[in-house]
């Protein structure tokens, strides 16, 4: 059985699912505090017969997995791992803190199962600091103890805030038709996070064809995507654009009928999905909403259909990326 990685609060009565506020920080200061917050980083808390965890590392990502902030090009994070829990293990004892950032993970080793490891974690602002915003991601990369690849194993969050619900006019109003292909590439608003497209048609004079967008994938490729128009109706397209930059209607929509171009249920997720069982967990707001992921990952393009998203919700959902 695959490791199961989770982060818990020092009492390992809470686990960690949402952005932790450290509070503002001063230049040349740290946050919480000198001390640092505690962290159990488990493996198999309930004990389920997992797999060992071994080459583990932590990395510190910004808020939108990149490592091109300052905190994290400048290493302003600071871990020490000293303490372990659970079934037993092997005690870093880290004396003193080490900057965590690009380029530089802090190495863990092994974490056996129904273990964990004591970190604490800080923010250590220099004091050249400027006044802003700070976001960044805690992320745990390991392998499975068991397996004879190198396959590598990463648990990410990620977390959307203020989700539009499904609105068929959201990339762009009607277009009318020419009754030749045309091009669109003004007007456009693009996806408020990467959604799959909603293509709503009028049926005056019979249209036909298929409408294509084209644009930026979740996953940062250029992509498109061909949707057969549903005259009086609505398509739907199957892959989650972050960026749209042209949309083509087909000859075959005339100046009698319009096309208008929205956001579906389905979100985008920022890595490729290799099995449907590694988006594990979702949460809209505080509710707990794992039930509604089996049957709705989409492999092939990296999406999870949310079914119905009310409007300005908070997303959050966990899965493994996998590299070797």
């Amino acid at each position: 059985m695959l490791p199961k990685p989770k982060f818990y609060e020092e009492t390992d009565t809470t686990e960690y699912t949402t952005a932790y506020d450290f509070g503002n920080c001063n230049a040349g200061g740290y946050k919480p505090d000198t001390i640092g917050l505690i962290i159990h980083l488990w493996n198999d808390k309930d004990n389920e017969g997992s797999d060992d965890m071994t080459s583990v590392r932590l990395i510190v990502r910004d808020s939108n997995g990149n490592e091109v902030e300052l905190w994290t090009t400048d290493r302003w994070i600071e871990i020490k791992s000293n303490g372990v829990g659970g079934a037993g293990g092997v005690d870093d004892a880290m004396t003193t803190f080490a900057r965590v950032g690009k380029g530089h993970p802090l190495w863990l080793g092994k974490i056996p199962k129904a273990s964990y490891r004591v970190l604490y974690v800080r923010l250590h602002s220099p004091v050249s600091a400027q006044e802003g915003n700070i976001a960044w991601q805690l992320i745990v990369l390991y392998q499975d103890g068991e397996s004879e690849d190198t396959e590598i194993f990463v648990l990410v969050p990620l977390h959307y805030q203020d989700v539009r619900a499904a609105d068929d006019g959201y990339i762009h109003a009607a277009i009318t038709g020419t009754g030749a292909e045309l091009e669109v590439t003004s007007d456009i608003t693009n996806p408020d996070v990467p959604r799959n497209m909603s293509i709503k048609t009028t049926n005056v004079a019979t249209p036909s064809g298929d409408v294509e967008i084209t644009g930026i994938n979740s996953i940062g490729e250029a992509d498109s995507e061909t949707i057969t128009i549903i005259p009086s109706g609505t398509a739907y397209g199957s892959k989650a654009f972050m960026i749209v930059t042209k949309i083509k209607l087909p000859a075959g929509v005339s100046a009698s009928d319009t096309v208008t171009v929205g956001i579906s249920d389905k979100i985008g997720l920022n890595h490729s999905i290799i099995n449907a069982t590694d988006v594990i967990k979702k949460k809209v707001g505080a509710e707990d909403k794992t039930s509604e992921i089996s049957g709705n990952v989409d492999t092939t393009n990296n999406t999870l259909d949310c079914s119905t998203i009310s409007n300005y919700a908070e997303i959050t959902i966990w899965f493994i990326r996998r590299s070797t």
